[in-house]
């Protein structure tokens, strides 16, 4: 489970920060998942992130050290079942923080970034209450389960 650790999500000692977030989004948006032999090429997260090649493969390397995505030469980056693990988690806690400020009123467009600093701040069991407090929703507030 998550705990609150500087800003960042943390799982028994396990931190990741916004930027290895977006990465871990990026490669799962290009296709690069584990049992769909599809890989996201190091270009590819490039162009969808704006940023340069050395800089994915400083950052794509370091995932894969901390075993979140694997680099298959001549393929391309894959995440692994644990960075789909720690993905999933952290898209669950959005949706139950958009869910819950969507029925404070909070304004849709100032959500975006005080859901993503929350849901790296709170850990999962505070996560947990906060969706048993608002009735437990299977859907979130743009209709995704």
């Amino acid at each position: 489970m998550f705990e609150v650790r500087e800003s960042a999500t943390a799982s028994k000692g396990f931190v990741i920060t916004r930027v290895e977030l977006k990465y871990l989004r990026a490669v799962f948006k290009l296709g690069g998942c584990p049992g769909r032999g599809s890989y996201a090429r190091f270009s590819d997260i490039s162009r969808f992130l704006g940023v340069s090649a050395p800089t994915v493969s400083i950052m794509v390397r370091r995932l894969e050290d901390r075993g979140l995505l694997r680099v298959e030469p001549r393929k391309g980056v894959i995440i692994t079942w644990r960075g789909l693990e720690v993905l999933a988690e952290y898209c669950w806690k959005i949706s139950v923080l958009e869910t819950a400020l969507t029925k404070l009123g909070v304004p849709e467009g100032y959500q975006w970034d005080l859901v993503e600093k929350m849901a790296l701040a709170l850990d999962m069991d505070a996560v947990v209450k906060l969706w048993d407090c608002i009735g437990r929703p299977k859907m979130c507030p743009h209709g995704s389960p």
